[in-house]
């Protein structure tokens, strides 16, 4: 699905995009989604929109929850063209400003989670219309744009409630490429056969991918949490932080399991095999699994990758995920990123996709859609309609 972008020129287009980007020591980090965003920005404005900018960052109570006046010179950098940034201080001050637009402008508005209703229960859709932004907004909204599928499960006032109250709905080029990816999933037009690498701390998460494509996929190669509680309950002794039920995984065919692990003994990484596995905690796969899995997925034709493979985070722990996924990478077929932590040891590695491959900006709201659970979102009336 196209669009094009020159139908928008001398309108006023609200953007619901993604910029919920790491922030450390206070000071928020370039990210693979400022980029995104950056681009439909940029596209925008080059076509002679008059472009407004929505976004979070953070949830109401955690370190990140900050302001968006930090992102606007990164974004303007990222575009190449003036941000404005404006709080929410002055709703007047904010009207004018917007009703004094001139083509190709381009403003971003302070943290839509700092308006108390942003995130409120709501009755029916025309309640949207009493809801801050769009009460004392929306009449200037010429276009809606949603361009964040990270979102697209939260039936927020940004994200729906200009639809919801009538205006102009279109899907952005950024939700647009995860939109047609998750359909290729569950449309089962992928290339065949068709891999699947799952890690991770989530283990149900797991469990629902391997429910919905148990059939579509030819292989399962487990690593993380999810590997760990497999092996557990097929007699390996293994120390869990939780135990987790895997039903029937313990027995299923099309899944490749770790002969090895890893653990930390005096500061110092160490394998040993999973029937010499005594109890301790393991956090990783080990040398041979890598080797393994490595071997296997050179029968993939394509390959779809969803959680890290062991605890990254500690460099003890983050050879298997680099390994393998730099393996992958490499590999000549299609790889589907499922975003999220998968995505964080791509980019702290230096690990570069190839032309063809695709790694979500989002984490829960693309395992949602990848297994067919509701997104609101997805269900607006967009006019450049992908369905």
């Amino acid at each position: 699905m196209s669009m094009v972008m020159a139908q928008f020129a001398g309108k006023r287009v609200f953007v619901r995009g993604d910029l919920n980007l790491p922030v450390i020591n206070g000071r928020v980090q370039p990210h693979a989604r400022l980029t995104a965003c950056a681009r439909t920005t940029r596209a925008l404005s080059d076509a002679g929109a008059k472009t407004i900018l929505m976004a979070h960052q953070g949830q109401k109570g955690e370190p990140d929850f900050i302001s968006l006046k930090g992102h606007a010179p990164l974004l303007e950098e990222a575009c190449g063209k003036p941000v404005k940034f404006i709080d929410y201080a002055d709703m007047d001050k904010v009207r004018a400003l917007l009703t004094a637009m001139k083509n190709g402008d381009i403003i971003l508005l302070e943290n839509v989670r700092f308006l108390d209703d942003e995130t409120a229960k709501y009755s029916s859709h025309s309640d949207f219309a009493n809801f801050t932004l769009i009460s004392k907004l929306g009449d200037l909204c010429d276009a809606f744009m949603l361009d964040a599928l990270s979102v697209a499960h939260r039936e927020h006032a940004s994200v729906v409630g200009f639809s919801y109250t009538g205006k102009p709905t279109y899907m952005g080029p950024v939700l647009a490429r995860e939109y047609a990816v998750i359909m290729g999933m569950r449309g089962g037009t992928l290339k065949q056969p068709v891999y699947f690498l799952l890690g991770g701390g989530k283990v149900r998460d797991s469990i629902a991918i391997i429910d919905k494509y148990r059939d579509k996929a030819a292989l399962f190669m487990l690593g993380g949490l999810l590997a760990n509680c497999v092996l557990a309950a097929k007699g390996a002794k293994i120390a869990l932080p939780k135990a987790e039920p895997v039903g029937s995984l313990a027995t299923a065919k099309n899944i490749l399991l770790p002969m090895d692990l890893a653990y930390e003994e005096n500061g110092i990484r160490k394998e040993c095999d999973v029937e010499r596995a005594d109890g301790r905690a393991y956090f990783d796969i080990g040398s041979d699994t890598v080797g393994s899995f490595i071997e296997a997925l050179a029968e993939a034709n394509t390959i779809i990758i969803n959680g890290p493979l062991g605890a990254y985070e500690n460099p003890l722990f983050a050879k298997g995920s680099i390994e393998v996924l730099r393996a992958i990478v490499a590999s000549p077929v299609r790889c589907i990123f499922g975003g999220g932590d998968t995505n964080e040891v791509l980019e702290q590695n230096g690990i570069q996709l190839k032309d063809g491959d695709f790694a979500s900006l989002s984490g829960k709201a693309f395992l949602m859609a990848i297994t067919g659970e509701r997104l609101a979102g997805l269900e607006l009336p967009f006019k450049n309609s992908p369905k």
